[in-house]
């Protein structure tokens, strides 16, 4: 997996970043509801439907941001990927 390491906390920790395009063919399936271990951020360019976190929808709007805390259940509902 290709992902780019960013040390936040100087010295302290490396944290992975990875970047994904969801319209991309990729082992991360998004329309099932799931829960990681780490926070996700979602940026969509292009508002093209819901996406529930924690049992509770989420319009997907151009140019929108949607962060996934830990633990927490959620899944993308896509009209166009």
């Amino acid at each position: 997996m290709n992902y780019e390491t960013y040390n936040f906390l100087g010295d302290e920790i490396d944290l992975p970043i990875i970047i994904e395009k969801l319209e991309q063919k990729t082992n991360y399936d998004f329309s099932k509801p799931h829960r990681h271990n780490y926070n996700e951020l979602f940026f969509f360019i292009k508002g093209n439907g819901e996406h529930m976190i924690d049992f509770k929808t989420h319009d997907i709007k151009d140019f929108s941001i949607h962060i996934v805390s830990p633990n927490k259940i959620h899944k993308v509902i896509s009209r166009s990927l």
